[in-house]
């Protein structure tokens, strides 16, 4: 019985616990590590963020942008790719990006965040 309650008190604090989390720092640095992650964590070559992305809600919707023809009409079709939730988290002291869709996550090294 000992031998097993002394397990469980080891495992359990093993790894933080990863809780929704909002930006707690901006600027151009942070911005850009934003903007790099999400496009490796979503699969898009390319992210546009805006400066108050996750400063109210832990989680941003990504979806791609509709294609337009050289006149600048948008080009009829099918878009059927659902659209990446992304969600900023806190676990212990690191903030990290995780795609909500998929379950790949990065941890964000210039980004400072706090739990929501």
């Amino acid at each position: 019985m000992t031998v097993i309650a002394l397990t469980a008190c080891q495992s359990s604090g093993a790894m933080p616990e990863e809780r929704p989390a909002l930006l707690s720092n901006a600027g151009q640095p942070v911005l850009q590590e934003l903007q790099e992650v999400a496009a490796r964590v979503s699969g898009f070559s390319e992210v546009l963020l805006s400066g108050t992305d996750w400063t109210q809600d832990s989680d941003v919707v990504l979806e791609r942008r509709h294609q337009r023809s050289p006149q600048g009409d948008l080009i009829q079709g099918r878009d059927i790719e659902k659209p990446h939730r992304l969600r900023l988290l806190k676990r212990g002291d690191e903030c990290l990006l995780i795609d909500l869709g998929t379950g790949r996550s990065e941890t964000l090294h210039q980004v400072l965040c706090h739990v929501k």
